[in-house]
């Protein structure tokens, strides 16, 4: 437990259970603390409230990882770095902070925090998944690293780059006013770009697969929400058997037709995108 601004090193051959590293009174120390576990075990969780530099590396092994604090006392960035070391189960960032990832291992990260200085860099590191539900983040950078997905949930990132790795991955970002790019690896990548505000949502498409990689033209797979697109065929006292002979039917084609047309123009408006 540390409420000052002392330096915590927890090295080689050390373990303990958990790490809290807070603030009294909702004051914050003049100077903030350095936390390392550099080569240790924390076996339960390594949780910060309060602005600090902390590193995890040298091999060190970290149960689960919170970076939290409360932004109504006066919070300032942090810097967390995990650097050739592994978090075995969950690494949740709800704060403005710079987070980086090199050559780590951990199952998945989940971030919330808000702001330019919400940063996250990952490098040569392997996990399962990475959630990002905050917004106007300054950006989200994934390279030479091995995932099975990225989410996006959070509207006005400034940058999301993903170089993939060797295996199969998916990218899903349902953001608006998302600067996207995707290079996928050697397995079998999916990107799927469905901004919840996009024309089309909620009107009877369920989500678009956009394919563009070496043609001339980007192609889209359309998934038809068959519940809305059935509402909207039994007002029109329109039958039909299941959900092929529904999407195969002419006038929901011209519904489909209509979306993307109002979709695309939408989407012209973009300078990035036009």
């Amino acid at each position: 437990y540390n409420s000052s601004s002392a330096a915590i090193t927890i090295g080689a051959g050390s373990a303990v259970k958990n790490v809290l590293n807070t603030v009294e009174g909702g004051v914050f120390p003049a100077v903030a603390p350095t936390i390392s576990v550099d080569g240790g075990t924390v076996t339960g969780v390594f949780q910060n409230e309060a602005p600090a530099s902390v590193t995890i590396d040298s091999g060190a092994v970290v149960g689960d990882l919170l970076n939290r604090g409360d932004v109504t006392t006066g919070w300032k960035p942090s810097t967390i770095s995990v650097v050739g070391a592994k978090v075995l189960r969950t690494f949740v960032n709800s704060v403005a902070a710079a987070v980086v990832l090199d050559g780590a291992t951990f199952a998945g990260l989940v971030t919330s925090g808000v702001g330019a200085a919400m940063t996250v860099d990952v490098t040569s590191s392997t996990f399962a998944y990475l959630l990002n539900t905050g917004a106007s983040l300054g950006r989200i950078r994934v390279s030479g690293s091995t995932f099975q997905s990225i989410q996006n949930e959070g509207d006005d990132v400034a940058e999301i780059t993903v170089t993939g790795g060797a295996g199969s991955e998916t990218l899903v970002n349902n953001g608006n006013r998302v600067v996207l790019s995707f290079t996928g690896g050697g397995g079998d990548d999916v990107f799927v770009n469905d901004g919840q505000g996009d024309a089309i949502h909620g009107q009877s498409v369920k989500a678009t697969v956009d394919l563009g990689d070496g043609r001339d033209r980007v192609c889209a797979f359309i998934n038809l929400d068959v519940e809305a697109a059935g509402n909207w065929a039994e007002r029109r006292n329109l039958p039909y058997a299941g959900y092929t002979d529904l999407a195969g039917k002419p006038e929901v084609l011209e519904l489909m037709r209509e979306c993307v047309e109002k979709t695309n123009a939408d989407l012209a408006q973009d300078e990035m995108l036009a």
